[in-house]
């Protein structure tokens, strides 16, 4: 029962997680922003982030997209001068971060050529 717990407590982390960037990712690639905006909806954030238990992430992306996230948490209204600088460095790490998450294998190992080389 605890380990399905945990699972349990690790996706609801998890995908606030994701679910807090993606709304922060949307409103930063808006035309029109202002700062109060930003940190309203970081505020509201932070307030449902209370709530969750913090749950040890295994996987590379979680542990990227929790960063990301206590970089939200920490921002300063000083850093939110130039929100276009700001705005792109975060959209940048998102990227990044996307990129990180799609990244499979196009092939399988038992398809490469060097499973059948002969030798010849």
């Amino acid at each position: 029962m605890k380990k399905d717990n945990k699972r349990y407590l690790r996706l609801i982390y998890t995908r606030f997680l994701d679910r807090a960037i993606s709304k922060v990712v949307k409103l930063l690639s808006k035309e029109q922003i202002t700062n109060d905006e930003l940190l309203c909806l970081i505020e509201t954030l932070n307030k449902k982030y209370e709530k969750i238990e913090k749950i040890a992430l295994d996987n590379e992306y979680y542990k990227n997209l929790d960063t990301i996230w206590q970089t939200l948490q920490n921002i300063d209204k000083n850093e939110l001068k130039d929100l276009d600088s700001f705005g792109a460095k975060f959209l940048h790490k998102a990227n990044q971060l996307q990129k990180q998450k799609r990244i499979k294998k196009s092939k399988n190992p038992k398809h490469k050529s060097s499973i059948y080389d002969d030798g010849n």
